[in-house]
């Protein structure tokens, strides 16, 4: 991972986590936000990940695959405990693909 990717997440991450933050765990919840940042949604601290995803896709016009492989990714790392390091490869993807995206409709 990146140091600047690091530096980043540990800027988002609140500070009840940074104690016990794995970088890699880090890594996907920057990720998360970044993506937050390309979908307006009111309150997205209010919405699930499936529901910011749906609305990224159905309102929004951004790409189902990257959209879901975000999702899928920040579930089974922040509610599942998996592994951050078997996803971050592809959420880097996803999420460049997202902000393609969104760079394009400007």
């Amino acid at each position: 991972m990146r140091a600047s990717a690091r530096a980043e997440a540990a800027a988002l991450t609140p500070r009840r986590f940074a104690a016990s933050a794995d970088p890699d765990r880090t890594t996907i919840r920057a990720a998360w936000h970044r993506f937050l940042d390309t979908v307006p949604v009111t309150d997205p601290d209010t919405k699930t990940p499936g529901e910011v995803a749906r609305q990224a896709v159905e309102r929004e016009g951004l790409p189902a695959d990257p959209v879901r492989t975000l999702r899928d990714a920040f579930r089974a790392v922040e509610y599942g405990a998996r592994d951050p390091e078997e996803y971050e490869p592809a959420v880097e993807d996803a999420l460049e693909d997202i902000e393609a995206t969104t760079e394009d409709d400007s």
